[in-house]
């Protein structure tokens, strides 16, 4: 972790846990964590390297506390308080409110799918073992994929390789 930022004094912890499928997140305070399944699916080291640079950016970019903060009720409290109420519809406003969520998110997975390809990138390997392992441990073949990006909390796995490749492209290795 300490050659994707060496400026950053941030512990990371690293735990491993059983599960049926291929996962991986981060928490705030620097834990990792990565399934087995999700070893078993890679298909080489550079592939979990590039899923732990996606987190780790997370972690530095402090995407977890952003989360919190975007998903609060703050911004609910400070329109009552400011008495702009004209942006509060009534109980109809929860789906728009769930779908601007859904872009943040999508906005955190898209810069830390790049900061993951800019380690890599730099690592010699290329943004094609990250992409390898997204199409492997998400082939957009469930159910949940077919509701599209507009409801999904990450962008579609092809976009996601295409992002990937489209990066690579514009900063190829020095």
């Amino acid at each position: 972790a300490a050659s994707m930022d060496p400026g950053n004094q941030r512990n990371y912890r690293l735990e491993f846990f059983g599960a049926r499928f291929p996962n991986a997140f981060a928490l705030p305070d620097g834990l990792v964590c990565i399934t087995d399944e999700l070893i078993e699916k890679a298909g080489d080291d550079k592939e979990i390297y590039g899923v732990l640079a996606h987190e780790i950016v997370h972690v530095r970019e402090q995407h977890g506390l952003r989360s919190v903060l975007q998903n609060s009720a703050v911004f609910l409290i400070w329109t009552i308080m400011t008495g702009d109420i004209s942006t509060v519809a009534g109980l109809g406003s929860a789906l728009p409110a769930m779908l601007a969520e859904s872009g943040y998110s999508r906005g955190f997975e898209q810069e830390a799918d790049l900061g993951a390809a800019d380690y890599m990138i730099r690592a010699g390997w290329g943004t094609k073992p990250l992409a390898d392992i997204l199409q492997r441990i998400d082939p957009e073949d469930t159910s949940l994929a077919d509701a599209g990006e507009a409801i999904s909390s990450h962008p579609l796995t092809k976009k996601r390789i295409q992002v990937l490749t489209e990066y690579e492209a514009k900063h190829p290795a020095a």
